[in-house]
């Protein structure tokens, strides 16, 4: 093995579980290792390891629900929507009442990201009110995502409000010369997310074998500075009669040796690693996320009515345990199973609501490390039996300082240190009045039930 290649990737390992940021030399260099090589071995080996440690072995379904399938005037020369190309003839759109069906059977089936994905002009009101009555109407653990157009920061803290949990946004790999986007009307959008309380999703997409080195390491550097939570790779699915219709299909090898470069350099950063279409390859490489999509489909001429490509969330959950992976969460396996199925969700501790105010708390009178944060929020009796994991800390605490509520310090060691700011003082104390009225409320709440 090529000595120099190897210092390269245990360099690389150990910056990433470091959580240092991504270098962009290092993402060249690494996507240079060849195919069928012992370097490409041992990156992925590498990759795998920095997963397992990364994710403590947990993983999530992603289920994507198409709710309109109409003719887009962006005309992206991948996608079977362009008006131009003339695939969508008959236009529809789902019925509240079937896409609140849909999002269920995601949720009864074990589907922790739900997504509702509609073409770039879709009513973002209309999407708004939909998403409230997601929440109100479908139990269950899981987060609600949105697959849409532009909008601005009002209308993202809008959809926070609504219950909407994240949002999917990507500048896509040749913005403006394979779709009809201006790139920075995507990063306005991209910079809305990143000052809104929305967390971002942002694969590098769609990726075909004659996409460059320097386009994917760039794709993934300038997702990083808005702070995506979920990265990794959507392939390009080829569709007969958009002008990328009879373009090459990127190899399952290459998507996999991409992945392992993401969650090598990703690290503690981006502690989640998306894979599309869904690859045994790509798992093993570290993708923890894998995707079942049904409806309206842009990498096909037709809505899919069951699970696109037979790709069932059964299937994927197989895939990931396979791989050693614990599904996120788990699904239910029979009467009185409600609170096992549950787990961690049930007692609240893994809840951004409480980790946060809780991390906020801990720097009132001193500056700590991310390390140091994980170690004291065992103090606290919610999280003495069931801490939170060591890259959900990193997420906050990055969270927190994006939003002005943390401001980062280098100690004498050259370590990471976390302070709080004034708004973020105000912040807690708002958040401590409003954990009391929780308190007072379930107290009478469970004083009514009688102790039922």
């Amino acid at each position: 093995m090529d000595k120099d290649i190897r210092k390269l990737i245990d360099s690389a390992k150990k910056r990433s579980l470091a959580a240092a940021a991504p270098d962009k030399q290092t993402i060249l260099s690494l996507l240079e290792i060849g195919q069928g090589t012992e370097e490409m071995g041992y990156l992925l080996d590498a990759a795998e390891e920095v997963a397992q440690i990364v994710t403590s072995k947990k993983a999530y379904l992603w289920g994507a629900i198409g709710i309109n399938y109409a003719k887009c005037s962006m005309n992206c020369g991948f996608c079977s929507f362009g008006e131009k190309w003339g695939i969508v003839q008959d236009e529809f759109s789902l019925s509240e009442e079937e896409i609140l069906e849909e999002a269920a059977e995601y949720v009864n089936a074990g589907v922790y990201y739900i997504v509702l994905r509609t073409t770039e002009f879709y009513d973002l009101e209309k999407l708004s009110r939909i998403a409230e009555r997601i929440r109100e109407e479908v139990s269950g653990t899981y987060e609600l995502i949105l697959n849409v157009g532009e909008f601005d920061l009002q209308m993202a803290n809008r959809l926070y409000r609504c219950g909407v949990d994240g949002i999917y946004h990507a500048i896509r790999l040749r913005e403006g010369i394979d779709t009809g986007f201006e790139p920075d009307d995507r990063r306005k959008t991209l910079e809305a997310i990143k000052k809104s309380p929305l967390k971002l999703i942002h694969l590098v997409e769609p990726l075909g074998p004659e996409h460059t080195n320097e386009e994917i390491a760039d794709r993934f550097l300038e997702s990083i500075q808005y702070g995506v939570f979920i990265s990794g790779v959507m392939v390009r699915v080829p569709v007969k009669g958009t002008p990328l219709g009879e373009s090459e299909k990127l190899d399952a090898q290459r998507a996999a040796h991409i992945v392992a470069v993401l969650r090598l350099t990703g690290g503690y950063t981006i502690p989640n690693i998306c894979i599309h279409p869904m690859s045994a390859q790509a798992v093993k490489a570290g993708a923890n996320v894998v995707v079942t999509e049904r409806g309206a489909i842009p990498r096909d001429a037709k809505p899919s009515k069951q699970a696109w490509h037979k790709v069932t969330p059964q299937l994927g959950r197989q895939l990931l345990e396979q791989e050693g992976y614990q599904v996120y969460p788990e699904v239910p396996k029979g009467p009185g199973s409600e609170r096992e199925a549950c787990g961690e969700e049930c007692t609240g501790a893994n809840l951004d609501r409480f980790v946060q105010p809780a991390i906020l708390s801990l720097l009132l009178d001193e500056c700590l490390t991310a390390y140091q944060i994980h170690g004291r929020l065992t103090d606290y009796s919610m999280y003495r039996d069931r801490p939170p994991d060591m890259a959900g800390v990193y997420r906050y605490t990055k969270s927190l300082k994006d939003r002005g509520l943390l401001e980062q310090k280098q100690s004498s060691k050259n370590r990471t240190m976390y302070s709080i700011t004034p708004e973020g003082r105000r912040f807690l104390r708002s958040w401590i009045s409003t954990l009391e009225s929780y308190r007072d409320s379930i107290g009478l709440l469970l004083k009514e039930m009688g102790g039922f």
